[in-house]
């Protein structure tokens, strides 16, 4: 139970937008709980908890990057789990706001490759047109 403690402090600092506080909570998570069945979420939260910090505050855009490498990771970590191919996006979506647009598409178009037919893939086609 100790590892479902920890992810909802994590989850706690989250919900109140205490990003900072919930990406120590997260990276504490993975670096105690290696092989725990809640890994996966921890680290899908570590990545939206950057990505928000950067959404709420221009001057940190460098956890766009972050976020960006972390959601990238999970659908490499994680690729059957329902969130992967929303992480992927999330990935192309977070490298885009940071400014490095080639490996935002790039990543759009993985997800495309990767999970066809999935509303992330749909939002993914948008972006390379120019739609979304």
């Amino acid at each position: 139970l100790a590892d479902d403690a920890a992810l909802w402090k994590g989850k706690t600092h989250l919900d109140a937008r205490n990003y900072n506080q919930a990406m120590k909570a997260f990276v504490d998570f993975k670096n105690r709980y290696h092989f725990s069945d809640l890994l996966p979420e921890a680290c899908y939260s570590l990545a939206w908890s950057e990505y928000q910090l950067a959404m709420g505050d221009y001057s940190k855009r460098e956890y766009f990057r972050k976020a960006g490498r972390d959601f990238a990771e999970f659908s490499s970590n994680y690729g059957l789990h329902v969130w992967a191919a929303e992480a992927l996006f999330l990935a192309g979506e977070s490298y885009e706001r940071y400014g490095d647009v080639n490996l935002a598409r790039s990543y759009f178009r993985e997800v495309i490759s990767r999970f066809p037919n999935t509303p992330s893939a749909q939002k993914s086609q948008d972006k390379l047109n120019g739609i979304y």
